[in-house]
């Protein structure tokens, strides 16, 4: 709850709030590209996409671990919502959203950040005084529910999936992320690489 509060806590000098800060770092010009790409906001009257992503990046910043903690915070902070660039969604719209629109339009758009991240990172040389490029490869499972998800079969009628990431190390920025069924081995990902 700490972090929510650290979110909507409003900075004096310009009034915006710290995620307002924060997302006023993201470039709207190309977010807008990757909608216009996709058609996104085809027939959208109320939410768009750019609204999603707001939404969807203030979940991740406050670590929710569902539509409905999403839904109760922005309820909870539905004062301040203005002033933090967000709107009021339920969880029902949220789950539709994230249902129809195109995730390459995410796909797209974090292509651009991870661009725009690796340019900040470029001179910066590593503590052990190497000059060249150091990647760390791993993977995360995913649990999901097989039931809903019959493609990914993991074991014991369980479902997952896994998330192989090649990370570069210098900034900690993903280059590289394959998504396969949960008994994939990272090894498999190493000879797609």
């Amino acid at each position: 709850m700490v972090d929510v509060i650290l979110l909507f806590r409003i900075i004096m000098p310009t009034g915006k709030t710290v995620f307002a800060q924060i997302m006023d770092l993201v470039p709207d010009y190309e977010l807008e590209k990757c909608i216009d790409k996709y058609k996104g906001d085809y027939k959208t009257k109320k939410f768009t996409c750019r609204d999603q992503f707001m939404v969807m990046s203030y979940a991740q910043f406050t670590r929710s671990s569902s539509l409905r903690v999403v839904e109760a915070t922005l309820t909870a902070f539905s004062s301040k919502l203005y002033h933090s660039g967000l709107k009021l969604m339920h969880k029902s719209t949220l789950a539709e959203m994230n249902e129809n629109k195109s995730w390459l339009i995410y796909k797209d758009f974090a292509q651009v950040l991870i661009k725009r991240a690796s340019g900040l990172y470029k001179d910066d040389y590593f503590r052990i005084g190497l000059k060249a490029m150091v990647y760390a490869f791993d993977s995360s499972t995913i649990k999901l529910c097989l039931s809903l998800c019959p493609w990914a079969k993991f074991h014991h009628n369980k479902g997952a999936f896994k998330m192989h990431t090649l990370m570069n190390l210098r900034g900690s920025i993903p280059t590289f992320i394959w998504l396969t069924e949960g008994k994939v081995n990272d090894m498999n990902g190493l000879d797609v690489i």
